[in-house]
């Protein structure tokens, strides 16, 4: 099983490489530290706590690692924040990444404010985000301004944890040029498959682009 470490702590930390299939696409699924087949700290403790910051440095550090040349991220959740953070601190990220599809993105903060009241309740997060109380509004002011890598958003209507009113639609408010998908209930039994044809729609984009690019370098 391929594992890398990390250059925060020395973590070990696992990732499964799968093979271009039919659709010619390569996937890397790495698990996050203190997830699947990863460890949570390493031999080496870091100066600073284990938070998002981490999260996509290891990130970052996969492929830089890997050097897979362009990509594009499919986050959920969490990811999108650690994707956003990656993109951000790598110069070999920002120079490779095609394209974002985040889905049910707990973007730009996730935890309720005065200034963004829809949020989950901080009681609610105190358990589970400890140390992760991170807002990323500024990270993506910054995306949408100094960069142009498409975004898609795909969201559920029914999504408690961080809801659509909260996240996605306020990261189309941030940058406009963001697709956003809202899911709703009635759609949950084919989720899956929606899901995997917008993806594919996505892939399709991203072909596109990738032709682009070579086309620009050649």
């Amino acid at each position: 099983m391929p594992r890398f470490t990390s250059p925060f702590d020395g973590a070990q930390l696992f990732y499964r490489d799968y093979q271009p299939n039919k659709t010619e696409y390569r996937c890397i699924a790495p698990d996050r530290r203190g997830f699947g087949n990863s460890d949570w700290n390493g031999p080496e403790p870091g100066m600073e706590q284990i938070d998002y910051n981490v999260f996509a440095q290891d990130t970052a550090h996969l492929l830089e690692k890997l050097d897979i040349g362009p990509f594009i991220f499919v986050a959920a959740s969490m990811g999108p924040g650690e994707t956003l953070l990656a993109y951000e601190r790598s110069e070999f990220v920002r120079s490779n990444c095609m394209g974002f599809f985040w889905v049910g993105p707990a973007l730009p903060f996730p935890l309720a404010t005065p200034e963004n009241p829809t949020a989950p309740s901080r009681e609610l997060w105190d358990s589970m985000l400890e140390g992760f109380p991170l807002d990323l509004t500024d990270r993506l002011q910054k995306l949408g301004t100094n960069a142009d890598v498409p975004i898609m958003c795909v969201h559920g209507d029914q999504d408690l944890g961080c809801p659509y009113e909260a996240s996605s639609k306020v990261i189309k408010e941030i940058i406009p040029r963001t697709n956003v998908k809202s899911v709703t209930t009635s759609q949950a039994l084919t989720h899956t498959i929606a899901l995997a044809k917008r993806l594919t729609n996505v892939q399709m984009g991203l072909w596109v682009r990738l032709k682009r690019y070579s086309q620009s370098i050649s």
